[in-house]
């Protein structure tokens, strides 16, 4: 908004005079419902009427459409008028003359983050982000949850979201139920898929499009994970991270819509073993698709983003075998200078969580490299869990054992057909992945760099082949058994209905 005060702000017009005194009037009634009326008076003397005018006359310049007359001249450039129509939404919801109509402090900041991080993707800016202004003013924490723990239901923040944010992004599309309930053929159970933590329904709309749609699952805690997801895929895109195109609610019931028709879950398909689909080529896009999406991620995003819980069942599979990082639900957002956090609590698959991260809760993007090291070697060996059940030994040490007696054909997934120095290259970048320092690990550009190009790994291996022959000489010889019992692959997580998910604003 422009900080200079317009010539003549007071209403002269005898409408905008009565609007002006109508709007005092109609205030002055809510605040006498809650105050004392003695207190409001001395309440109201103390406004000055010329900010009453600057009011009104911005909510008639809104109304009217005469959005650049109210922006600083200092700033009219660098800001579309897509987003200053947006701004202008937001102020005009928060000059509403009834008081429960107007956004909670809570929901304002959110909102103005959600369009700042929208301007920020359509600038492509790379210097000191406007998220990391808006953190110096607004130090609490702010995301879906705490929107509904300010006083309003989560079905309402969403929606109030959506329609502030979604509502103006053209890629983001409002559905009627009636419509899913159609390209679902009424989410029958032919369409169902069912990953072990939510349940999805293949679609197609009318005009052809395939469509995947999420349900809101039951409980507050999940509710929670399922806006955390939305606020991040609203500001981010890749062809290998699932991309949300619209949303519907209905009542209570709300739902997300993504952009294609899932086949299925990665581990579904690994993990079957008469499943047929996964050969050499499709396994290598698989995983250099979930590496260059993490790469986009953690580097290349408007915000960087910590997924927090890479797995087998979070990467989905569309109908050409396409990788799409997908469940978002515990994924955090750091300022693009930060590259991790600590956090209180722990969200996670066991076997996939870094040793810093479920020992200490030191969250990084090292934590999501780690957890791209298991999903290689569960990849090439067909096994479902890597590392042991928690803790980063057992089946490890068998890999790295068979590594360096190269013995790999022994564990590799015998529905591979492919020679051995591509095993081999796939097995060494698991490996330097699933370092206990996260400082030995590379970074996700790195392993992009590795898969592309074996060379990369010369050095990195080389260095970590010694490192683990010194540790073998040096041990006593006592290590944990071997447990090969594939049955359990459990879902582990820290969840509190207290807790948030997601920082909508860096810390």
């Amino acid at each position: 908004m422009d900080n200079r005060r317009p010539e003549n702000v007071t209403p002269s017009s005898p409408a905008s005079i009565d609007r002006w005194r109508s709007l005092r009037s109609t205030t002055d009634e809510h605040v006498d419902a809650e105050l004392d009326a003695n207190q409001c008076r001395t309440s109201w003397r103390r406004i000055d009427e010329e900010q009453w005018a600057l009011a009104i006359w911005a909510q008639d310049s809104i109304k009217e459409g005469r959005l650049k007359q109210i922006v600083d001249t200092n700033i009219r450039g660098s800001v579309s008028p897509k987003y200053v129509k947006m701004f202008a939404q937001l102020a005009k919801r928060c000059l509403h003359k009834h008081l429960k109509q107007r956004p909670t402090m809570a929901e304002v900041v959110f909102y103005l983050e959600s369009i700042l991080a929208l301007q920020e993707k359509a600038n492509n800016t790379s210097h000191l982000t406007i998220m990391q202004n808006i953190a110096r003013f607004a130090p609490a924490v702010i995301s879906p949850s705490n929107v509904e723990n300010s006083g309003g239901s989560s079905v309402n923040s969403l929606e109030l979201y959506f329609d502030t944010v979604g509502g103006e992004n053209l890629t983001l599309h409002r559905f009627d139920l009636d419509t899913l309930i159609v390209a679902t053929e009424n989410f029958s159970e032919a369409n169902k898929i069912a990953p072990y933590r939510c349940v999805r329904y293949k679609g197609k709309l009318q005009n052809g499009q395939s469509i995947t749609v999420a349900p809101t699952p039951s409980g507050a805690q999940r509710e929670k994970e399922y806006m955390n997801e939305a606020s991040i895929l609203v500001k981010v895109e890749h062809e290998n991270v699932a991309k949300l195109i619209g949303y519907c609610i209905e009542g209570k019931r709300w739902f997300l819509v993504y952009e294609f028709a899932v086949l299925e879950s990665l581990d579904h398909l690994m993990f079957d073993p008469k499943c047929t689909l996964l050969n050499w080529d499709t396994r290598y896009k698989i995983v250099l698709g979930v590496a260059k999406a993490l790469l986009y991620l953690h580097k290349d995003a408007p915000v960087r983003v910590i997924h927090s819980d890479v797995n087998s069942g979070n990467i989905f599979l569309d109908e050409s075998l396409n990788a799409k990082l997908s469940n978002f639900w515990n994924a955090r957002f750091l300022a693009i200078n930060e590259t991790d956090c600590c956090v209180s609590r722990i969200f996670g698959t066991s076997g996939y969580l870094a040793p810093e991260y479920m020992m200490y809760g030191d969250l990084s993007t090292k934590a999501d490299v780690y957890s791209f090291g298991v999903l290689i070697l569960q990849i090439i060996t067909g096994r479902k869990n890597m590392t042991g059940d928690i803790f980063p030994w057992g089946r490890l040490e068998t890999v790295k054992k068979n590594w360096l007696e190269e013995t790999l054909s022994d564990i590799i997934d015998p529905r591979i057909d492919v020679d051995s120095s591509s095993t081999t290259s796939f097995v060494e970048i698991g490996l330097l992945c699933l370092q206990e320092d996260a400082a030995d690990r590379p970074t996700m550009e790195e392993v992009v760099s590795m898969l592309v190009d074996i060379s990369c790994l010369a050095l990195p291996v080389a260095k970590m082949r010694e490192m683990i022959t010194t540790t073998r000489e040096h041990s006593t010889g006592i290590s944990s058994p071997v447990d090969d019992d594939d049955s359990y692959d459990g879902y582990y997580t820290g969840a509190d209905e207290d807790d948030f998910l997601s920082e909508l604003v860096p810390r």
